[in-house]
């Protein structure tokens, strides 16, 4: 009799929880955030066992809903189940959540865990990546570079050439330029990347929208990081436009708020505050480890990795990316008159920094900012206005 080929293709998604603002201001100062930290966590299931998984989670949603007497089956998201503020309203419809006993959202927190627990329990089936990323240890490297007088010279050319869309330089180009979650996502591909190559197997990756998080646009990070470095073992990568119909992206969330809420405890009890037991938290703990789909602990493998001078060239070069792909939605001819591509830049990463981490590269095409200042330090005729 024929062995059966044993399953090794996986489906990952990951969220984010905690502090997701851009790290810079309008005025390139350093964003504190509402955070100090953010978290990002992602879950990967054998393929076989998917079909298991969207059943038995559908059932708990339908439980929810005969509970809750609604029309459809509301999605099981964090920030709309747990908190003293819970939002009144999602989508333009009323949070179904925000009158129910904490009690019972708990309940269905741990019900949620004890369904991850048992795909787990089977050799391979389930697993999971969590990392916290504090703001602080950014705060030197992502605002020395914006506040040089190259950056200051540059900016100006953009803002005055871009006016007239308000707030367009900070927000087209600012803040994904200084986006908190691109060096997350670019560990998350890589940490995937190294779980499957481990386990000789493929994965595909659903991405969260990350809809609040001005500029980034994570499928062109990836699309980059692709390009220039070797992601064999990722088959492919889709944006979910609606997690409130995507069980598996649900289920991320609940893993990154149960680690937010966590560290945030850990902060509290740091500052002197006393915050309250949350045996949600304990209840999840004991059900999600998260456990590891091979044995090698990947975070350690890829962090060696990550240490390579030819990484952090390619990360900084990502975070352009998406800048320059998000300012040339809404300036396409000045974009590409002006600004180099994204391959260009990372040329000028390589070359200028070297074996430095902290720096700004020009991201003007040459000559342009010379022409610029060369005309604008000329003198107007009387009558003239200044070009």
């Amino acid at each position: 009799m024929a062995k059966t080929r044993e399953e090794k293709n996986y489906t990952f998604a990951f969220d984010d929880s905690g502090g997701i603002e851009p790290f810079l201001n309008p005025d390139k100062t350093f964003r504190e955030g509402q955070f100090p930290f953010l978290i990002i966590a992602a879950i990967g299931l054998r393929n076989d066992l998917l079909e298991k998984f969207y059943d038995e989670w559908n059932l708990l949603r339908g439980d929810i809903k005969a509970a809750l007497d609604l029309s459809h089956l509301p999605p099981l998201h964090a920030r709309l189940m747990f908190g003293a503020s819970r939002p009144e309203t999602y989508r333009k419809m009323p949070n179904p959540y925000l009158n129910v006993d904490q009690a019972l959202t708990q309940e269905w927190f741990i019900r949620a865990f004890d369904i991850l627990n048992a795909l787990s329990k089977v050799k391979g089936g389930a697993g999971g990546l969590s990392a916290i990323y504090r703001r602080e240890s950014y705060k030197s490297s992502v605002t020395y570079g914006f506040q040089t007088e190259l950056s200051t010279k540059e900016s100006s050319f953009i803002k005055l050439n871009t006016k007239g869309k308000k707030k367009s330089y900070h927000q087209k180009y600012l803040s994904a330029a200084s986006s908190v979650l691109i060096r997350p996502v670019f560990d998350c591909f890589g940490m995937i990347q190294e779980i499957m190559r481990q386990i000789d197997g493929e994965a595909q990756v659903f991405l969260d929208p990350f809809s609040s998080s001005d500029g980034l646009n994570d499928e062109i990070v990836f699309d980059f990081i692709r390009q220039h470095l070797a992601l064999p073992k990722i088959s492919s990568v889709r944006r979910v436009e609606d997690t409130d119909n995507e069980p598996l992206s649900q289920a991320a969330d609940l893993i990154a708020y149960g680690h937010f809420r966590d560290e945030l405890i850990q902060v509290r009890l740091k500052n002197g505050q006393n915050p309250p037991f949350e045996p949600m938290l304990e209840a999840a703990r004991i059900r999600w480890g998260p456990p590891r789909i091979c044995s090698a602990d990947v975070g350690h493998i890829w962090r060696r990795k990550r240490s390579d001078r030819r990484y952090d060239q390619i990360s900084v070069a990502a975070m352009y990316s998406t800048a320059f792909y998000e300012l040339q939605k809404f300036h396409p001819d000045f974009t590409n008159q002006y600004l180099v591509t994204p391959d260009e830049f990372l040329n000028r990463v390589i070359k200028i920094l070297g074996n430095t981490k902290a720096g700004y590269i020009p991201i003007l095409k040459d000559g342009v900012l010379e022409a610029w200042e060369a005309i604008n330090t000329i003198s107007p005729q009387k009558g003239e206005d200044r070009p």
